[in-house]
């Protein structure tokens, strides 16, 4: 019995085709995208049972995993399952809805900077969705103007940097990165619907991760993570959707 179990059986071309097409041709475990060295794992451990339900594909570090125990089974059995729950046909959106990971919809400076938004447009305007172009054209230019001691002493004073300087230079660049946030801010969270065209009023009323991949490099690691965020005006009620990725650079020094 034990020899029997030993014996590895060629898997065939066809059972082989159908298991690339249904892992997409890549890892089959979660959010591994590694789509080179991909192996065939027996899941019960009997290598002569080529039956598809036995059989999964893992990339070569997972294979190994899966050999010495530590993705088990029961592990190999429910990323199967996933793979039969997902269409090959699947749209970005469909995914969310069948698998989406809800995260906090808002970050705290983004928060601020849009209840401060609100406060000033009430008091400037006596109304909160009112029109800002000189605004933002002086907050621009207010940007423009931080960056400048910078540069100034980044390309004219490279070899007689004083201490005053440097200290004029660091504040202002921090004053310029705190506008160029707030500047981003306001522009990115102006309301698409034209009877609208507020500001400060968009809102993340949801944000979902639906996609990750990772690339990596002999001298780092790129992590992009794929968003659906999910904005609303509170302003008239419009609601639209968008897929926005964030890329996370890891070094390996």
């Amino acid at each position: 019995m034990n020899e029997t179990r030993k014996e590895r059986i060629h898997i065939p071309m066809k059972t082989q085709r159908r298991l690339l097409v249904e892992c997409g041709h890549k890892c089959s475990v979660h959010l591994c995208n590694e789509k080179t060295a991909l192996e065939f794992h027996h899941i019960n451990g009997n290598p002569s049972d080529n039956n598809e339900p036995n059989l999964i594909v893992l990339c070569a570090n997972h294979h190994a995993m899966a050999e010495s125990g530590e993705i088990d089974r029961q592990a190999c059995i429910s990323y199967k399952e996933r793979l039969k729950q997902a269409k090959p046909d699947e749209t970005l959106k469909e995914k969310v809805e069948r698998e989406g990971i809800s995260v906090p919809p808002e970050d705290p400076i983004t928060r601020a900077i849009l209840y401060l938004g609100q406060k000033y447009m009430i008091w400037r305007y006596g109304k909160p969705n009112a029109s800002i172009r000189r605004e933002i054209v002086a907050l621009f230019v207010l940007m423009c103007l931080c960056f400048a001691p910078f540069f100034y002493v980044l390309w004219f004073l490279r070899t007689q940097i004083t201490i005053t300087w440097s200290y004029i230079s660091a504040a202002s660049t921090i004053l310029g990165a705190v506008l160029l946030i707030v500047l981003i801010v306001v522009v990115r969270r102006r309301c698409p619907n034209p009877r609208c065209h507020g500001y400060f009023g968009i809102h993340t009323i949801d944000c979902k991760e639906v996609d990750k991949r990772v690339l990596e490099t002999q001298l780092e690691t790129r992590i992009t993570t794929i968003y659906r965020n999910t904005y609303q005006c509170v302003y008239c009620g419009y609601t639209y959707t968008k897929n926005e990725p964030i890329t996370e650079v890891i070094s390996k020094n």
